[in-house]
C-alpha cells in the first residue's frame, strides 16, 4: 500500500508550498521547528491518521466512505456519510451501501489510511527534495512508520478496553476479539458487560452474549488471571462506552422525523451526550437490535 503510483510534475511549487505552509501553521506548528518542516508535516499527518483510525476501531466505528477527499490532514473525522457503529463484531463488517467489495470494512481501515497517506505524500514530493528519487525515498521512509505506529496505538486502546496494561497480554486481546467474531457477539455490549464484571458484577450478563458458554468461560478465566494483580478498571470505564448511536435507533429517529416527531432524535442526542456515563433514564438505548430491527446498510444522508 506504500508504493508510489505516480509523481506529480510541477514546475511552479509556490501554490503547493503556500497551502502546505498554511496547514502546518494551522494544525502542526511544531513542524516549523524541524530542519525539514515538510517532512515533519508528513510525519505528523501520518501519526494523526494512525491515532484516529485506532480510536475508530476501538469503538467499533466504520467510516463507510474513507476515500482521499474524506480524509483530513488534521486527523479529524469528516464527511462520514454512510458510517455505522457495528453491533455484532466481525473484522469484515460493512454497512455502507456503496461499499460492495468491503474496501472500507472495519478491519481494512488501516490499509485504506495508508493508501490515502501515500497519495498525500505524492503531492508533497516537490517540497521534500529537489531530486525526485530522493523525495520518494524520504516519503517512503515516513510511510514505512505507519504500520508499527498504528499497531502500537491499536493495541494500547484495546488493552485499555480489556483492563490490561502489559504487552504480554496482547495474545489475550487477540484471542478475545477472535472469540467475539466466531460467536457473533455484540461488540459494545461485550465490553460494557466486561467492565461491569471487572467492577464486581456477576458474569451472567456477559456469558449470555455467547452461544458457547464453555469457550467463553475459558477465555474469561484467562482474563481474570491476567487482571488479578493489575486490573485497570478506570481505563476500562473511559474506553468502553455505555451508549453508541446504534443503527436501529438512528433509523427509528429518522422514521419518526418523517412524521414530524423529533422526540426520538432529541432523546438519542441527549443520551449520547455522555456516552461513558451510567444513565438509567437511557438504559433502553443500550439494547442491541432485535432480528427485525437490524440495519444491514447505511446511506449518505443518514
Amino acid at each position: 500500500m506504500g508504493t508510489f503510483e505516480y509523481v506529480a510534475a510541477r514546475k511552479d511549487t509556490s501554490e503547493l508550498r503556500a497551502l502546505a505552509d498554511h496547514c502546518i501553521q494551522r494544525h502542526f506548528p511544531q513542524a516549523l521547528e524541524s530542519e525539514a518542516p515538510y517532512t515533519a508535516f508528513l510525519n505528523h499527518v501520518i501519526t494523526a491518521q494512525a491515532d484516529l483510525i485506532a480510536h475508530w476501531m476501538s469503538l467499533g466505528f466504520i467510516h463507510g466512505v474513507m476515500n482521499t477527499d474524506n480524509t483530513a490532514v488534521s486527523g479529524e473525522t469528516i464527511d462520514y456519510g454512510p458510517c455505522a457503529f457495528m453491533d455484532t463484531f466481525h473484522p469484515q463488517c460493512v454497512f455502507s451501501s456503496i461499499d460492495a467489495n468491503a474496501r472500507y470494512s472495519w478491519g481494512n481501515q488501516p490499509n485504506i489510511a495508508l493508501w490515502n497517506l501515500t497519495r498525500f505524500a505524492e503531492t508533497l514530493l516537490p517540497l521534500l527534495a529537489d531530486d525526485t528519487d530522493q523525495a520518494i525515498a524520504i516519503a517512503q521512509s515516513s510511510l514505512d512508520t505507519f504500520q508499527e505506529y498504528f499497531s502500537s496505538q491499536y493495541m494500547a486502546r484495546f488493552r485499555a478496553k480489556f483492563g490490561l496494561a502489559d504487552r504480554a497480554a496482547d495474545s489475550l486481546v487477540q484471542d478475545g476479539l477472535t472469540l467475539l467474531a466466531n460467536q457473533q457477539v455484540d461488540f459494545t455490549l461485550f465490553f460494557r458487560h466486561l467492565t461491569q464484571v471487572a467492577s464486581g458484577a456477576p458474569k451472567d450478563c456477559l456469558l449470555e452474549l455467547f452461544n458457547d458458554a464453555t469457550e467463553a468461560n475459558q477465555w474469561i478465566a484467562r482474563w481474570e488471571e491476567a487482571t488479578a494483580q493489575a486490573l485497570h478498571l478506570e481505563r476500562m470505564r473511559t474506553s468502553n462506552p455505555v451508549l453508541i448511536p446504534r443503527n436501529h435507533r438512528v433509523e427509528q429517529a429518522i422514521q419518526a422525523a418523517y412524521d414530524n416527531d423529533f422526540a426520538p432524535f432529541h432523546r438519542l442526542v441527549d443520551g449520547l451526550g455522555n456516552p461513558y456515563s451510567e444513565q438509567e433514564e437511557y438504559a433502553d438505548l443500550e439494547r442491541a437490535p432485535f432480528a427485525d430491527e437490524i440495519v444491514h446498510e447505511t446511506f449518505c444522508g443518514t
